[in-house]
């Protein structure tokens, strides 16, 4: 292996109940009502555009997502200085794959919610790249986040080691032909997993040697 390929939204913290919590907030607002499992059900790990499209679909008169979004964002940014933890042994994890493997996030969250959780916990600098929601023109379950990450990193995808915690971030690393490491969260821990090489419950049980 050559390169691993985060996911951030579980995997590097536990953003995804936070960013949840946020919509539900900014919806209220609008005077409208969502639950957290509509987030859960449609928005985690497959975007924002996605979710919004679900919601459409079940209620044409649900506020679009150029009302909503801007106010997420920013109840986002207000909570995840208060609320947002790391996933237990990804600081453990990175220093010990850092300078012997390229390192990149692939995320289906915006590059602004990323660079928010890099920044404030003093990673960005260990990622030789980011890939947000607005590089590929397919999000996830669709390969394609993860085949352009492979492109930039000047390295095959059968090359890559994938760390995923939802169903769809999975199957996206499956179908780029990467090695796909499933690690579910309480959230997400429903879901099929099925195309993933490897399930495992947390970072202390990945064994270097397979990346080898």
């Amino acid at each position: 292996m050559k390169a691993i390929l985060f996911d951030m939204d579980g995997i590097i913290a536990y953003s995804e109940i936070v960013n949840g919590e946020s919509y539900v907030q900014a919806f209220r607002e609008e005077n409208y009502n969502i639950t957290i499992e509509d987030f859960k059900e449609h928005c985690t790990g497959k975007g924002s555009k996605h979710f919004f499209e679900k919601l459409k679909e079940r209620d044409p008169n649900c506020p679009g997502i150029e009302k909503v979004r801007p106010r997420k964002q920013e109840l986002f940014l207000e909570n995840v200085r208060t609320e947002l933890k790391l996933r237990k042994g990804i600081i453990d994890f990175i220093k010990k794959v850092h300078g012997q493997y390229k390192l990149a996030v692939v995320s289906a969250a915006h590059i602004d919610t990323i660079n928010s959780i890099l920044n404030q916990f003093n990673l960005r600098e260990n990622f030789d790249l980011v890939i947000s929601a607005t590089e590929s023109k397919r999000n996830k379950p669709y390969p394609d986040c993860y085949l352009l990450a492979a492109e930039k990193l000047n390295v095959k995808p059968e090359d890559c080691m994938v760390l995923e915690d939802s169903e769809s971030g999975v199957t996206a690393g499956s179908r780029a032909g990467c090695y796909v490491i499933a690690l579910p969260t309480k959230f997400t821990k429903e879901q099929d997993f099925s195309n993933a090489d490897l399930v495992l419950d947390g970072f202390e049980e990945i064994d270097l040697n397979i990346i080898k």
